[in-house]
């Protein structure tokens, strides 16, 4: 199996592990529901980790750092866009 496939299928079910657990973190039902939540993350984990997994090698980082970005960003970056839905829900409603 190429190793695209396999970052891919990583992707994907952290993003629905992520996305199912946002509600349980926060605390608080999801603002657009549970499906959104899990569409939304992992949607936002395979475009994050695509764009790391082609753009990091080609300005110079490889290696560990590289395996490392493809995991962490990814996933900072799906609990920031759904902080953000929470943040955007809250003040639509006030």
């Amino acid at each position: 199996m190429s190793s695209i496939v396999i970052w891919f299928i990583i992707w994907v079910v952290v993003g629905l592990l992520v996305g199912a657990l946002a509600s349980i973190v926060t605390k608080n039902e999801p603002p657009y529901g549970l499906a959104i939540d899990v569409v939304v993350s992992v949607l936002t984990m395979v475009v994050v980790g695509l764009g790391d997994y082609y753009i990091l090698p080609l300005i110079g980082i490889t290696g560990v750092i590289h395996f490392l970005a493809t995991i962490l960003e990814p996933l900072l970056a799906t609990i920031f866009v759904l902080w953000l839905l929470r943040v955007i829900k809250r003040r639509r409603s006030s």
